[in-house]
């Protein structure tokens, strides 16, 4: 019978973690910047195509935030 025995050492782990905490800057830069983006686009409508989308405009920045988070 032939046993293969796997070790992780320190060093590989701690690559997962450096990969796993870029991964999660580079996730929330790009849910950042979809919601300046939301935001800015929101910015630029006049009232009346607001209205006609439901929204107001003091409830921009919270509409921006919904759709860029899901929060």
């Amino acid at each position: 019978m032939t046993f293969v025995a796997q070790h992780n050492t320190g060093f590989a782990c701690l690559k997962l973690d450096i990969a796993a905490a870029i991964y999660a800057v580079m996730q929330r830069y790009d849910d950042y910047r979809a919601y300046r983006e939301t935001l800015n686009q929101l910015r630029d409508l006049d009232d009346r195509q607001l209205a006609d989308l439901g929204i107001s405009r003091s409830e921009i920045a919270a509409t921006a935030h919904k759709a860029a988070f899901g929060v």
